[in-house]
């Protein structure tokens, strides 16, 4: 590597540490505009391990549960992280998969698909199912009820994936039980 690339790649590890610092303390305005970078370096596979040491996926997290616009950034840049496991282990520990069911499952979100396309790459790990089964199953139960409306949503293919995830990882009869 040569010291023009290791100077960049200092330059960009300082500005991912100011990101960090907006998403948790800085206004409410400027949050979305952190959130729109992060989104942008979010889709390669070399520049997301760039944000691998900067234990941001909690903070992230944070943003669900806040204003539509806000919490679809934030359901998106998870999503492109959801690919790497460095991401979900963190994500898992600040609670992505509990916070993405409620989200997923809400009928009133405007953020449900992608909610869902979150709890489809989570689960494709053998951590995220097992915390899911967890206590009497009602994560899984929450779960399995929009594939019963009548109308289903456009989530509804991420969702069965993702029961589909979880009975690969512990067997139908822990679904059944």
């Amino acid at each position: 590597m040569s010291k023009r690339d290791i100077e960049r790649e200092n330059s960009t590890r300082r500005a991912i540490a100011e990101l960090v610092g907006l998403l948790k303390t800085g206004p409410a305005k400027v949050k979305p505009a952190a959130l729109q970078y992060v989104l942008d370096y979010s889709v390669a596979e070399d520049t997301r391990s760039l944000f691998k040491e900067a234990q941001m996926m909690r903070t992230i997290v944070e943003c669900l549960g806040k204003e539509d616009e806000l919490e679809r950034l934030a359901l998106s840049v998870l999503v492109n992280f959801s690919q790497d496991a460095w991401a979900c282990s963190e994500m898992l520990a600040g609670n992505a998969l509990h916070t993405a069911i409620r989200v997923a499952t809400s009928p009133i979100s405007a953020n449900r698909e992608h909610a869902a396309l979150l709890l489809c790459n989570l689960t494709q790990g053998d951590a995220a199912p097992r915390l899911l089964l967890q206590g009497q199953g009602a994560a899984v139960t929450s779960l399995m009820k929009p594939l019963a409306e009548e109308s289903s949503p456009p989530s509804i293919d991420p969702l069965a994936l993702t029961l589909m995830n979880i009975v690969r990882e512990s067997g139908i009869a822990t679904l059944l039980y």
